[in-house]
């Protein structure tokens, strides 16, 4: 059996994945690698979006939407099955580490922010760099 070779990736994906990397080193040198949901560390850190980055693309990069979680203990079963306990622990703790008007303000900040345009992730890929 042969495999498919994978899509390369669009410009405007390169620069997404770019982007991404460098916030990823960003919030773990200010939080910490410890999964937040549990604070403890984990086998797979990753960033984990309190609101759906494909349905809310304009706070895909802020960081009060992200959290970083263990991909096992906390992220995969909110995004499986919302009714897992584990997944509930999760919303608690989003609740928790975020306020109660969490999502009021995310969906606010939505609003608000600017649409991702190339000249958009351009520039703060590029502001990113400069930063580290």
């Amino acid at each position: 059996m042969t495999r498919t070779p994978l899509k390369s990736r669009s410009p405007r994906g390169k620069i997404i994945k770019a982007i991404e990397d460098l916030l990823r080193v960003e919030l773990k040198q200010e939080r910490g690698d410890i999964c937040e949901i549990h604070n403890r560390k984990c086998a797979k850190i990753g960033m984990m979006h309190i609101l759906n980055k494909r349905r809310y693309p304009r706070i895909r990069f802020n960081k009060f939407n992200i959290i970083l979680a263990g991909w096992f203990c906390s992220h995969y079963y909110t995004h499986q099955d919302p009714d897992d306990p584990r997944a509930i622990y999760t919303m608690k703790r989003i609740k928790e580490l975020r306020g109660s008007d969490y999502k009021e303000k995310l969906l606010i900040l939505d609003k608000t922010a600017p649409r991702l345009t190339m000249v958009y992730l351009t520039n703060y890929l590029a502001a990113l760099k400069k930063a580290e």
